[in-house]
């Protein structure tokens, strides 16, 4: 179980810590102060600009679609992040293309092809799923949607809900013990033998009655609104920032997240909170130091600690330490880990893969004192596959730069 969910755990773990992060930084900065200060000052401006006239009702109107549609926003990323969260009802995509098959209008033979092709497919979520576990999920994560969003729930789960006496972990033991796509194994038997009678019994299948019914909640009470709604804020975002260039007189950089972009910066620790500062760069030892055989996330391995006590860094050593990750001004982004980082001669001296957690809120503001990314120094990369891992075969294909 640990090994089929250690990445989803971390994909959740790091997720919730960048969001930490980002709500810590803005508010030392005070974003959402400084944000309604210039919008204030913006719309002193626009009231009193006789040539631009429209520029006056853009914040207004801005203010008003979005509290239009604020407890729709709400609601739609607690159904995304409760029921749809749920690695059963998660499932409800590949269920979708079965029901579509049982729409058509095929030979049973036709039928059974297509579906075995749909259950194949689905070998490497069961590969990675563990039915006990995800039961426990959706106990916790119903309980938290029915109390957060007692307006938005789809019927079939209030029948339910009442059916089981209003205990959710009835309810859950009903589910994890009849839905037919809790295994693969479950679902080949379903699929070996199916045909078009056997429509009934996956209509019928909670897994799928669950994703049907808040899947119609989303597409007809929630996407729609929601579609307008964004349509008409990037409208409105154009012509804001067209009012904004007009007359502002500054440089306007674009939004440059989810492109192919180079970013510049200096090797350089951080202050972010006071007179403890941060140093720019980590080594084994420190690595050493955080030792804990009962973590299985800070648990080294015994080689590595061989490795340091004999001080056995090989050439990647430098002044009896081996550097291991390094600090510096460059400003990144969610999706920008594993990029490579170049110094002033194209040269590749480490890899990117994280941002000080005090400045993960660059993407919404830039505090140049504490927006800064983080990354593995080569030097420990090529100590890694060298003496850690035996491959240095590998570090021979590599032209290797010394000073």
């Amino acid at each position: 179980i640990f090994l089929k969910y250690t990445s989803k755990r971390a994909g959740v773990a790091n997720g919730w810590k960048k969001w930490q992060g980002e709500v810590l930084g803005l508010k030392i900065n005070d974003a959402t102060g400084k944000k309604q200060t210039y919008e204030k000052a913006f719309q002193h401006r626009a009231d009193r600009d006789e040539r631009n006239e429209w520029s006056r009702k853009i914040l207004p109107q801005i203010g008003a679609a979005a509290e239009k549609v604020d407890e729709l926003l709400y609601t739609d990323q607690y159904i995304k992040e409760c029921p749809l969260a749920i690695e059963l009802i998660q499932q409800g995509a590949a269920l979708e293309k079965i029901a579509n098959c049982y729409r058509l209008d095929i030979s049973n033979k036709q039928l059974n092809d297509t579906l075995k092709k749909i259950a194949a497919g689905m070998e490497g979520f069961y590969k990675n799923y563990d039915a006990a576990t995800d039961k426990d999920v959706f106990i916790t994560l119903m309980e938290l949607y029915f109390t957060k969003c007692p307006n938005a729930i789809p019927e079939y789960y209030r029948s339910q809900y009442q059916k089981h006496h209003k205990d959710i972990s009835l309810w859950a033991e009903d589910i994890y013990n009849n839905s037919m796509f809790l295994s693969q194994a479950k679902l080949n038997k379903f699929i070996t033998v199916a045909q078009q009678a056997d429509s009934e019994d996956l209509f019928a299948d909670p897994a799928w009655q669950l994703y049907a019914s808040i899947a119609a909640i989303r597409k007809e009470k929630i996407s729609p609104l929601l579609k307008d709604y964004y349509a008409r804020i990037h409208y409105l975002d154009r012509l804001y920032m067209k009012a904004q260039m007009t007359r502002d007189k500054k440089v306007f950089y674009p939004d440059a997240n989810l492109t192919l972009r180079l970013t510049y910066g200096k090797v350089a620790g951080l202050d972010p909170d006071g007179p403890a500062k941060y140093s720019y760069k980590t080594d084994l030892g420190e690595v050493i130091a955080l030792d804990d055989s009962t973590s299985d996330i800070f648990k080294v391995p015994k080689k590595l600690k061989e490795l340091y006590n004999n001080k056995d860094y090989g050439r990647w050593g430098i002044h009896g330490s081996m550097p291991v990750a390094f600090v510096a001004s460059n400003h990144t982004s969610g999706g920008n880990s594993g990029s490579p980082v170049l110094n002033s001669k194209g040269e590749l001296i480490g890899t990117n893969f994280d941002r000080a957690y005090e400045g993960t809120m660059s993407d919404y503001y830039f505090d140049p004192v504490r927006c800064c990314n983080i990354s593995v120094d080569i030097r420990y990369t090529l100590f890694i596959i060298e003496k850690f891992g035996g491959a240095g075969w590998l570090i021979d294909e590599m032209r290797i730069v010394k000073k």
